[in-house]
């Protein structure tokens, strides 16, 4: 993926936290900040950036 590696690992955890949770509840959520405290300023980065990435 070409995206800084803190947004790699940001989608990562992400990720991971679904081997938890099969859902974005909160519970996923709490899971995804005890892996990355500050996961919400990358999932904006992502949300806001993420088209331009390439595999």
């Amino acid at each position: 993926m070409r995206a800084p590696v803190r947004i790699q690992d940001y989608v990562l955890a992400h990720e991971f936290a679904h081997a938890v949770h099969d859902e974005h509840s909160d519970s996923f959520w709490n899971t995804v900040g005890a892996l990355v405290p500050e996961y919400e300023d990358r999932r904006e980065w992502l949300r806001v950036n993420g088209n331009t990435l390439a595999v």
